[in-house]
């Protein structure tokens, strides 16, 4: 497919959005970065070939730009608020788009995608209605989690385990939501695992499962991830239980192109849904499914926003069943202002290493309402290992490297690097 010399277009200019920058590069595309961010502020402006200062909401003056400089696709990833300007802005300058607005009243709602699962037979966790002015609900069975139906990030998620720590939850909840609403849900103890999907011209490809590891950093927050392993030990059980429900699903919505992940939980053997996304993440699996099955679903929505297809034969609707380790390590940091950062450059001469991907630099500053969020995440780690004594052995040196060698110094002098170690068997 050639590409070479094509703009693109890519919404957001964040440390996620250079991903995007670096991969059109490869392909010899003409990359252009836009968001209200000034360029020092913006890490995918600093490696585009071109940037704007123009929100992303603003798309009568992207259409302009776009129009005026002969652009052939747009792009975002990582960020739900942003694929909705993405949509806005291509509907109106007619270049292609993945994601509809009806696709995203599902998959970016929590409630109606737990509504949709129902419909075709998919477990999700008890949903329970909450009026907030009566301070007895009674049909409560506590613990319960409390979270934005359209929160990303989990951003204004709770654990609340009495009715005191309900009242008071609901209101911070509520600042993390756009449309101002809430779902409270049973809170299921069990292994999490994240599914990824790839749209094909109408084809679903289960690309990837992997187990996602917490750790519960904060109480009353919901654990954070310390670690992603691929495949998933359910995978199996993934594909024979739940697969062709989860297809039947998306066929409904009619998605031709596209990417989407759901997050789950096995709760007593069974899988239960508990939320979706259309868009990529910052698991950054992308990486990953190159490395080992030969399928970048990045590379694939770029040439995609250019050309209106995606440069992709794949006979097989399911390559999840990898055949070596996928792992991505992520390390956390508390709030404070970053002064020094120290030791990384450690991991990246690991053999096994693909990336390590920073999220933030000397003078940033991780903030106090970011606690129990993704917001929180410092260092993306990810290497493949070709059996099991190689995944130990990798892990276990990455896990000494953190330990010894890598800090993270506030302007207070201390290191805000939360110690966790990951064992992914």
């Amino acid at each position: 497919m050639d590409l070479d010399g094509k703009k693109l277009l890519i919404l957001g200019g964040g440390i996620l959005q250079k991903e995007i920058v670096l991969e059109a590069k490869k392909l010899g595309l003409y990359a252009v970065v836009t968001d209200w961010n000034p360029v020092e502020k913006s890490p995918a402006k600093q490696l585009a070939d071109e940037y704007l200062k123009i929100s992303t909401a603003d798309t009568e003056s992207l259409a302009g730009f776009i129009k005026e400089n002969n652009v052939s696709g747009v792009i975002t990833g990582f960020s739900d608020v942003l694929l909705h300007h993405y949509v806005d802005l291509c509907e109106r300058v007619k270049l292609p788009y993945y994601a509809n607005k009806v696709q995203l009243k599902y998959l970016h709602n929590k409630k109606r995608f737990k509504n949709l699962c129902r419909k075709f037979g998919i477990k999700t966790p008890k949903e329970y209605s909450i009026n907030f002015e009566d301070i007895c609900f009674p049909e409560l069975e506590f613990p319960v989690v409390v979270k934005p139906v359209d929160g990303e990030g989990g951003k204004g998620l709770t654990i609340c385990k009495n009715i005191k720590e309900l009242n008071k939850t609901c209101k911070r909840a509520l600042s993390f939501s756009r449309s101002n609403q809430l779902i409270s849900e049973q809170y299921l103890q069990g292994d999490e695992i994240t599914v990824f999907y790839l749209f094909n011209n109408r084809q679903v490809i289960l690309t990837a499962v992997a187990d996602r590891l917490v750790q519960n950093v904060y109480k009353s927050l919901p654990p954070l991830p310390i670690g992603y392993l691929f495949p998933s030990k359910y995978t199996e059980n993934y594909i024979h239980s739940v697969h062709q429900k989860v297809t039947q699903m998306f066929n409904s919505l009619d998605i031709k192109y596209g990417f989407a992940y759901i997050q789950a939980i096995v709760h007593n053997g069974e899988i239960y849904f508990l939320e979706a996304g259309f868009r990529l993440t910052p698991v950054m699996d992308f990486k990953l499914s190159e490395k080992v099955v030969g399928i970048n679903p990045l590379r694939s929505l770029i040439e995609f926003a250019v050309t209106g297809k995606m440069g992709l034969n794949v006979s097989n609707e399911i390559t999840a069943n990898w055949s070596k380790y996928g792992c991505n390590v992520t390390i956390l940091c508390s709030p404070g202002t970053i002064k020094k950062v120290e030791g990384i450059e450690n991991i990246s001469e690991i053999p096994q290493v693909i990336d390590v991907i920073q999220s933030y630099r000397e003078g940033d500053t991780i903030k106090e309402e970011w606690v129990g969020t993704l917001l929180q995440i410092f260092l993306r780690i990810l290497f493949t290992a070709e059996d099991e004594t190689e995944l130990r052995e990798v892990s276990g040196l990455i896990n000494d490297i953190i330990d010894k060698r890598v800090k993270v110094i506030s302007e207070n002098g201390e290191n805000i690097l939360l110690k966790t170690k990951v064992n992914f068997l």
